[in-house]
């Protein structure tokens, strides 16, 4: 109890300190911005009834219906959110291989090829949001409760003042020095122990986090939230066979545990720009057994929540479709800002939304992906083998059941799905295995993948 009390305190002084600082900040200074990722949240689950708090705030904000992820896993949604870029543009969406939680198998991978920093990092060349932001004077914040891609590595980091890899925070107060990629399960003590932050944990960071900030300067704040993705590593695995059998209640809650923490944080940016949204979503276990994401572009892994509070720009219709790679967009609108790199960008108009999946972590890039495409009308899911591509899976958003209108939408579809299917990495890369450097030297043999 004393604990809660302490935490309420600080949030009532951030609060207090927030205001004080947008009347410090002279008028014509940009607001002040909050990204927050809720990993893995399905657009199903974020209701008014499993977040009522959310929407409470939200009240007058943007909610979209057809907000979708550019891909179905962590890694490149999240390079997507933060360059405005499709994942084949900036390449990060491959991993060298699918990492095991067994930090020997782990470490002989490794050490037995070369590991291809440009197929799974952010190209250093990329400009992200938080880039632009510290250049235009924004302190650029960050508290990541990702198990997995909060390492120098994966470069997401880029362009952040203070980048609190809140997964490593927990991992030295056990004790353990590494890891296995998807090790998250300790015993201290003789109790369980997960390294996975929850809710409680993200938002007390972001109160300890901001207390530091400099009151003369606007703030850029990004959070992930883990809790939905990271349902059933809360419990020990012997319980994990009840969570996953019951697997839609234990999602809705976890849900829940964001929303009893988030109004105190949404409260600190009030006045400012709050974007609030998912980097994918993932099976429930109505249609399998168990949590999936990652390996389909179906819409229970890639339709995801989106609000925005205090837009700046008049022509977001919160029903047309739209994904992720627009948010850098709105951002530096909404901060007064223009990025010379714009014309990069790939945005044929503002009513498709796409995401792309590369199939395998074995195959090689290009051999086999999926794309899916969506519009006001329809959705449509393609598949590429071999150089050809077979059409997988398609809705009617408008049921007519005349055969030459569903024909006819089809055939818009496939047309415009393909200058994405060939977009092109933008940014150079070395064509060759780098080195690592010395930070993600460390880095790697505390994940255990290198000794």
């Amino acid at each position: 109890m004393k604990l809660k009390i302490n935490i309420s305190f600080a949030l009532v002084f951030v609060i207090f300190f927030i205001t004080v600082m947008s009347t410090i900040v002279c008028a014509d200074t940009p607001k002040h911005i909050l990204l927050i990722v809720m990993d893995g949240a399905r657009y199903d689950y974020c209701t008014p009834e499993t977040m009522p708090n959310l929407y409470s705030f939200m009240e007058r904000a943007l909610v979209f219906k057809n907000a979708y992820a550019p891909s179905s896993w962590t890694l490149p949604s999240h390079a997507s959110l933060f360059t405005g870029l499709y994942p084949q543009q900036h390449g990060t969406f491959k991993l060298p291989y699918q990492p095991t939680d067994d930090v020997a198998i782990d470490s002989k991978r490794r050490l037995e090829a070369p590991i291809d920093i440009d197929a799974i990092a952010l190209p250093r060349d990329a400009m992200t949001i938080a880039e632009i932001l510290h250049a235009a004077g924004y302190q650029t914040l960050s508290v990541f409760g990702n198990p997995c891609y909060g390492y120098p590595i994966f470069n997401l980091q880029k362009g952040f003042d203070t980048w609190v890899n809140l997964v490593e925070k927990k991992l030295k107060a056990t004790g353990i020095k590494e890891r296995g990629f998807y090790s998250f399960d300790y015993e201290v003590d003789g109790n369980f122990y997960t390294v996975i932050p929850n809710a409680s944990e993200v938002a007390r960071e972001v109160t300890i986090l901001l207390e530091t900030a400099d009151p003369a300067r606007p703030i850029f704040l990004f959070i992930n939230f883990e809790d939905p993705i990271a349902t059933p590593f809360y419990y020990p695995p012997q319980k994990r066979l009840e969570v996953f059998n019951n697997y839609s209640q234990y999602l809705k809650n976890s849900m829940k545990s964001i929303d009893d923490v988030i109004v105190p944080v949404l409260s600190m940016f009030k006045d400012g720009l709050i974007i609030v949204t998912s980097d994918h979503g993932q099976g429930d276990g109505t249609a399998y057994k168990g949590a999936v994401h990652g390996t389909s572009l179906y819409s229970s892994q890639t339709k995801i929540p989106l609000f925005i509070h205090n837009h700046m720009r008049k022509k977001l219709n919160p029903e047309a479709p739209i994904d992720l790679t627009r948010i850098m967009d709105i951002i530096l609108n909404a901060a007064g800002l223009d990025y010379p790199g714009k014309k990069q960008f790939f945005h044929p108009g503002d009513d498709l939304a796409f995401s792309h999946l590369d199939a395998s972590p074995e195959s090689s890039v290009g051999t086999q992906a999926s794309f899916s495409i969506i519009s006001e009308q329809a959705l449509l899911l393609l598949t590429f083998r071999s150089g050809g591509f077979t059409k997988h899976y398609i809705t009617q958003k408008a049921m007519g059941e005349n055969i030459d209108e569903r024909f006819g939408i089809e055939q818009v579809l496939s047309k415009k799905i393909m200058p994405f299917v060939r977009l092109e990495r933008v940014f150079p890369t070395t064509g060759k295995y780098q080195r690592l450097d010395e930070n993600n030297m460390e880095m790697l043999k505390g994940l255990g993948y290198i000794e």
